[in-house]
Formats: C-alpha cells, sequence, structure tokens
C-alpha cells in the first residue's frame, strides 16, 4: 500500500500512457512496483523501454500489471488534487479516496509477472541542454516514411528513423528522407558518439512525451549500442533500426542556374491555397512567364508571385506538402523571413536554403507532369528563335 497525490499520479501515468501508444510498442501492457521509497511504473518493448518514477509514503510493497487502457481510464477518473491510496487486497487491487478512504476504484489486474528493467552499462554519455531532444525530432517529424508504407516494403524501414551522426567538427548532424524530400541538420553545441545510429521516430517521440521540455538530458551508448534517455526519474532505453539512412547531402546545392527567392510565408500560404483549390491533386506548379513568376493551377489558378528570380528560371512542379515542409522547417532560423529555392533542372530536386545560412540542408524531389513538360518545351523553342 501507498498514498500519492492524484495529481502527481494523474501526470505520470499520462505520460507514460502517450509515450506507449506512440512508440511502436505492440502489448499493452503497463508496471507499477514499488522499490523502496519509490513508485515505478514502466512498460518494456522490443524497440523502446520506459520507466518514470516517483517517491511515495509506501507501507507495503506491491508489483502489479495492467493494460495501459485500464490504467489511463481508472486514473483518470480519479478526483483532482486529492490524497490517493494504492492497495492490494485479496480480491484485488484498488485506488481508495475521500473521508477515511472510503470512496474506492477497482483496478483490473492482469497475470503477468513484471519483467525488470535493466539498464545496460554505458560506455560513453554525455549531457544535452534542455529542450534539444523535443526540437529535433519536432523539426524532423514530417521528413520519415509513414509506418505503413514501412509494413509494405521492408527495403524502406531504415526511412522510420532519424540518423545520428558526428560531423567533421566532431558535433551531433541529424539527417532523415522519405525518398521524396531530405533534410540534415547540423548541430553547434550537441556531442555525439563515434557510433552511427538510426532511431524510430516512433521510439523518439515515445521518449519525448515523458520527458519534460525544460529538463536536462543525459545521452549514453551500450557496447550493444542501445541508447538511454535519462532525465530526472525517467530513464528509456531505446533498440537502434539496422542500417543507415541515406545521406543525401550531395544532392543539396547552391550553385545552381536559376534561384527563386520568396517570403517564406507566402509560400506556406501559397500551399494551403493550392491544397484548397485542388485537394485531390495539390501540386505547386511555378512558371515564369515574361519576367513574372505565376503559380499554376491548371484551369483553375494563375496567380502572380511577389517575388524574384536569378538566371533561367525553368517551369517546375512539386507537392505541396512537400514544400510546406521545407518551408516550415526553415523557419527555425528566427532571423529570416526569405527563402531560397535553388533550380538547375525541373527533374532534379530543388533545394531550399536561406541566404548566408548552412546549418541546414533540405531539398524537395519535383513531380514530372505534362503542363510542367509542356511549359518547359514552349519555353526551349521560343529561346531557339531567339
Amino acid at each position: 500500500m501507498l498514498m500519492i497525490s492524484s495529481g502527481v499520479l494523474k501526470n505520470l501515468v499520462e505520460m507514460l500512457v502517450k509515450s506507449a501508444r506512440n512508440s511502436s510498442k505492440t502489448d499493452k501492457l503497463i508496471y507499477l512496483k514499488t522499490d523502496g521509497e519509490f513508485l515505478k511504473l514502466y512498460f518494456h518493448g522490443e524497440d523502446l523501454s520506459v520507466e518514470k518514477k516517483i517517491i511515495a509514503e509506501i507501507e507495503e510493497d506491491f508489483e502489479i500489471a495492467t493494460s495501459i487502457s485500464e490504467l489511463d481510464t481508472k486514473v483518470k477518473a480519479l478526483p483532482d488534487a486529492i490524497l490517493i491510496k494504492l492497495m492490494r487486497t485479496e480480491d484485488g487491487f484498488y485506488i481508495k479516496w475521500g473521508d477515511y478512504f472510503t470512496s474506492q476504484l477497482k483496478l483490473e489486474i492482469l497475470p503477468e509477472t513484471a519483467p525488470i528493467l535493466t539498464v545496460p552499462a554505458l560506455t560513453t554519455s554525455f549531457k544535452w541542454a534542455q529542450g534539444k531532444l523535443n526540437e529535433l525530432v519536432k523539426s524532423l517529424q514530417s521528413f520519415v516514411i509513414e509506418p505503413s508504407i514501412a509494413q509494405m516494403d521492408a527495403k524502406k524501414v531504415i526511412l522510420l528513423g532519424l540518423n545520428f551522426a558526428k560531423n567533421q567538427n566532431g558535433k551531433l548532424v541529424v539527417h532523415a528522407t522519405d525518398s521524396h524530400k531530405y533534410a540534415s541538420i547540423n548541430t553547434m553545441d550537441l556531442e555525439w558518439f563515434d557510433e552511427n545510429v538510426v532511431l524510430d521516430m516512433r521510439t523518439l517521440t515515445g521518449v519525448c512525451n515523458v520527458i519534460a521540455k525544460d529538463a536536462g538530458l543525459e545521452i549514453g551508448i551500450t557496447k550493444d549500442q542501445y541508447i538511454v534517455f535519462r532525465s530526472g526519474y525517467t530513464t528509456a532505453v531505446c533498440k537502434p533500426l539496422v542500417g543507415n539512412v541515406p545521406n543525401l547531402c550531395h544532392l543539396y546545392k547552391t550553385e545552381t542556374t536559376a534561384k527563386l527567392l520568396i517570403d517564406r510565408l507566402e509560400l506556406v500560404k501559397l500551399c494551403d491555397r493550392v491544397n484548397l483549390l485542388s485537394p485531390t491533386s495539390p501540386i505547386l506548379i511555378i512558371e515564369e512567364s515574361a519576367g513574372k513568376i505565376h503559380c499554376i493551377v491548371p484551369g483553375t489558378l494563375d496567380m502572380d508571385l511577389r517575388c524574384s528570380y536569378e538566371g533561367t528560371l525553368p517551369a517546375f512542379a512539386m507537392s505541396y506538402k512537400h514544400v510546406k515542409e521545407a518551408a516550415n522547417l526553415l523557419s527555425s532560423y528566427k532571423d529570416s523571413d526569405e527563402i531560397i529555392l535553388y533550380i538547375d533542372s525541373p527533374n532534379e530536386p530543388i533545394s531550399f536554403g536561406v541566404e548566408g545560412k548552412d546549418e541546414m540542408k533540405i531539398f524537395v524531389c519535383p513531380h514530372r507532369i505534362p503542363y510542367v513538360v509542356e511549359s518547359n518545351k514552349k519555353k526551349k523553342k521560343v529561346l531557339v528563335k531567339n
């Protein structure tokens, strides 16, 4: 038996349940166990195991297993900010509260033996400043493939993850791709190990769910290359994916035959407009005509854009979603509102950047569609005549 504030337990369970659901964990079990002065809550998965513990007033030890949904529902039903008792009796496990603890909820427990969450010894570890992991995961979340795609093609499983490696300056570089777009982020202040490690985005999301954004973080690696995250009384053990995410940095170019310069927010609004007008096929088509830049939705929209360009700009097309994701990632450059699109060919990856900044390298693969092909044929004929 133990006593604890309902608010503390609710916060603890909410984070752990969210982490388990967001990870790729298949079984839906969660464990509660007393250990000295601590109440431990944890789940164990093949790719991610997480333990959170809290100091509690413990009178009698217990160790139980229950389902994630059962624990989530019952704890949500508790009154806020009230002292509660967790108690195991001969006929079950109860959460009690109120005067003389006469109000109670019964928690359905399962006949499972709780696995011991053993954290392997670390060979190396580093300290990261608060919020850094959350920032990286949030920034690159849209650059990995969907799990449903990986299920259909085993060769693409590696694209579920972020690739963590050490750059030439000995700091962390992270990259990701879904084969349609690519992004890499070179950090200036984060340490990394000699090992190249790929962590499933679902695993990383699960880790972020249990670590406060304003908390410091220790990251360690074991001899078997498991990655361990520690923050206060929270520990997460992650199993990396096998292989490496393709490093496609060489496809990022800034020395190109043409450049398009446009306000980032204007580009985002343009993407939303294209999606609104053509929801079944939201392709962003950019075309230069008589010195002006147009956004085209064939048969629906021909819109002059407030932007500038350099060089001979071909017509090109990209997924509105991919363009918007690239633009949103570049928003982390707080001191610049202008984006540059670097274009060599309508059939080659189009790089996105900001003048004078090179920490991030982003490109989007274009779409080859009839409108663009015909537009460039016409432009080529005009150039030949002239």
